[in-house]
C-alpha cells in the first residue's frame, strides 16, 4: 500500500477528530482536512480555532493568514474556505460547528510558502483544492508503480 498522505486521528467519548494531510507535488504548499465527528447519541456544538502570528484577510471565497518569519525571510500562507467565523481578531479564524449526533464538518486549507518581499499573496478557489487533492494521489501511485515496475525489472533478471 501507498502512503501518500499523513492522517492523524484522537478520540474522546463523544468526538472523532481525524486530519488527513497531503503534499503538493512540485509546489511548496500543502493541504489539510480536517474531520470532526460526533460519536455521541445528542447533538454538540464545537468551537475551533487557529491562531498565527500574522494577518488574516479574505481571498477568493475564504479567508487567509498571513505569518511572516524574517529569520527565514518568507512567509507562509494558511487559505481557509470552510467560511469561518466573521469579526476575528487579525491572527486568528474560528469555527462554531453544530453537529448532530453521528455527523461529522469538515474543514478544508492549505498552506503555501513563499518568498517574504513577494507582494502577489498566493490565493487559490475551492476547486484547485480539490483538484490538487485528487492530484496527489494520482501522482504518487503513478511514481510508486513506476518505481516498483523498474525494481522488478531490474531485479528479475
Amino acid at each position: 500500500m501507498v502512503r501518500l498522505q499523513a492522517v492523524r486521528r484522537t478520540r474522546t467519548p463523544d468526538l472523532e477528530i481525524m486530519t488527513t494531510n497531503r503534499l503538493v507535488m512540485e509546489d511548496s504548499a500543502i493541504l489539510w482536512r480536517v474531520k470532526l465527528t460526533n460519536t455521541s447519541a445528542t447533538k454538540k456544538t464545537i468551537r475551533v480555532s487557529i491562531d498565527t502570528d500574522g494577518v488574516r484577510r479574505d481571498a477568493m471565497g475564504g479567508v487567509q493568514l498571513i505569518a511572516r518569519s524574517q529569520e527565514f525571510a518568507m512567509n507562509a500562507i494558511y487559505q481557509f474556505f470552510d467560511s469561518p467565523i466573521n469579526g476575528m481578531d487579525d491572527a486568528r479564524v474560528e469555527w462554531e460547528l453544530s453537529l448532530p449526533p453521528e455527523q461529522y464538518r469538515e474543514i478544508r486549507f492549505f498552506m503555501k510558502a513563499g518568498i517574504e518581499d513577494d507582494e502577489t499573496q498566493f490565493a487559490a478557489p475551492i476547486s484547485w483544492f480539490e483538484s490538487e487533492w485528487i492530484r496527489a494521489k494520482t501522482v504518487w501511485e503513478d511514481r510508486w508503480n513506476d518505481a516498483l515496475c523498474t525494481w522488478k525489472r531490474v531485479f528479475s533478471r
